[in-house]
């Protein structure tokens, strides 16, 4: 009896288990960038760490069609979550962060956590007002504070 484990050299997030019974192949993670930009400014994470950049500081007449713009982008802090999904609210001065299970909400300027619960997604109504979707639950939060809970006839994927 034998196995084998195999990395694909194309995509690096998936693996292949090879064993007398069968095989197994796995995809971890996902391939869409967790980023938002609001106003000129970008925020985006990697793993757990989330950084800030200001697209207004670029000189965009100095650049070619096409070429690569060089950022300095600045470490805001480390979350609690390793976030999935991404959103500033309308004015920008706060975002919203999501996993499969938790959502965060941070002021941009001091990286503090306003409000954080179970949800898997989070819209935004104005810049303190929006709702997250937990399972069959949408939940609404009015001045960052949970104002009302709708139980959804059918368990939604996203809210737009």
């Amino acid at each position: 009896m034998g196995w084998a484990v195999a990395v694909s050299t194309e995509d690096r997030n998936i693996i292949a288990f090879g064993y007398d019974e069968g095989s197994v192949i796995v995809k971890i993670g996902s391939d869409d960038p967790v980023v938002s930009i609001s106003s000129g400014k970008l925020i985006f994470t990697k793993s757990m760490e989330v950084y800030a950049a200001n697209l207004k500081a670029v000189d965009y007449e100095s650049l070619a069609d096409g070429e690569k713009v060089s950022l300095s982008p600045k470490e805001l802090g480390a979350t609690e979550i390793y976030p999935t999904y991404l959103r500033h609210s309308p004015n920008g001065h706060n975002f919203g962060l999501c996993n499969r299970k938790e959502f965060t909400v941070i002021k941009t300027a001091s990286f503090k956590t306003v409000v954080s619960g179970s949800g898997t997604n989070l819209i935004w109504n104005n810049d303190t007002d929006f709702a997250v979707l937990d399972n069959d639950m949408l939940i609404i939060y009015q001045n960052f504070e949970k104002h009302e809970s709708v139980k959804l006839p059918i368990v939604p994927q996203r809210i737009f």
